[in-house]
């Protein structure tokens, strides 16, 4: 008799949970804590990056922070973004955000 066991599903959450949108200029950015149990820690997956930096604390915080960049265009057109949370063998979890468009003064 041959008895395998399960592999162990590993957990991840964030705090908190998301992100909606961001003001068109003057925000300084979204913290995000990680929690999970994977040994090999989390990873971010994203594409983007012309309007958004994400700075990560893996040692003390375990956390990043999305920081989206002034948005002085003068346009209407709404930014998206999404970023994705990888750990182990848990549940990826995705991040959609969005930047308010400028405004004309």
């Amino acid at each position: 008799v041959i008895v395998k066991q399960a592999a162990k599903v590993n957990t991840l959450s964030l705090s908190p949970t998301g992100i909606t949108e961001f003001a068109a200029t003057g925000y300084i950015g979204q913290k995000i804590v990680v929690t999970t149990d994977a040994a090999d820690g989390w990873i971010l997956d994203f594409d983007d990056t012309s309007w958004f930096s994400v700075n990560e604390v893996r040692d003390s915080e375990n956390s990043f922070t999305v920081v989206p960049k002034d948005d002085n265009a003068d346009t209407s057109n709404k930014r998206e973004g999404r970023i994705t949370v990888k750990a182990g063998n848990a549940q990826d979890i995705v991040l959609d955000f969005t930047q308010a468009a400028a405004t004309a003064d």
